[in-house]
């Protein structure tokens, strides 16, 4: 199902697709299957067992197929900036709430919850050569905590092909919709509203604000996203 879904998203944003039963790491290839004249592109597996989160860590599936591993590759016509990874985990949660999953949450850096339970995680890489440049969003997605569930929530919602291709459509509409935001210094007034929601909704979390230039308030001293 999900196999398909991918290729079926990928061709309505008439995105290159790249579909493998296995890869070490979707973003591994990205990287380096991309030149000054590659396109959009989704690279998607069934399978990653050497995937990598942030700074290295690892990033592994579960063995069982219940899990999304995939890459959006963006063309863009200047540097991605720090403000890009929150943009995008925004724009992932968003897709989630519109398919009526309920505290729905950012952890930063990378983290996607619902409730008190991970359920996606984020890698976003960027590749320049040149006046070319490339930002590679990484995704690592829950589908099937267990048969009838959706991700790992309480709430039991039946994984379909509709709501899995409604989901996945909705996430890289909303990072295409943001690509011209992504190589922005700042972050708009619109973009901090809903972080700021996110992050503060998060079980336990130390982040009371969040400024436009990405920085992160606690009770004890201020942080930037990107030196999470």
């Amino acid at each position: 199902m999900i196999f398909d879904i991918c290729q079926q998203v990928a061709s309505h944003f008439d995105m290159e697709v790249h579909s493998f039963d296995e890869l070490d790491s979707s973003n591994d290839f990205a990287k380096q299957n991309t030149s000054a004249q590659s396109k959009d592109a989704l690279i998607h597996c069934r399978r990653q067992p050497a995937g990598r989160g942030r700074r290295g860590r690892g990033w592994d599936d579960n063995g069982d197929e219940s899990q999304l591993f995939m890459t959006l590759r963006l063309k863009l016509d200047s540097p991605p900036q720090p403000i890009a990874t929150p943009i995008v985990g925004r724009m992932l949660a968003e897709a989630l709430e519109a398919q009526g999953l309920e505290d729905v949450s950012i952890k930063p850096p990378n983290d996607i919850y619902l409730g008190t339970q991970k359920t996606a995680g984020l890698l976003c890489e960027a590749v320049s050569e040149g006046p070319h440049h490339h930002f590679l969003v990484g995704c690592g997605l829950n589908v099937l905590a267990a048969p009838g569930d959706f991700g790992f929530v309480s709430q039991q919602i039946p994984v379909d092909k509709d709501r899995f291709r409604e989901l996945l459509t909705h996430f890289v509409s909303g990072v295409l919709s943001a690509r011209g935001d992504l190589t922005q210094s700042r972050l708009s007034e619109t973009h901090c509203d809903r972080l700021r929601e996110l992050l503060i909704r998060h079980p336990g979390t130390e982040f009371l604000d969040i400024k436009s230039d990405g920085s992160l308030k606690t009770a004890l001293e201020t942080v930037h996203w990107s030196d999470l």
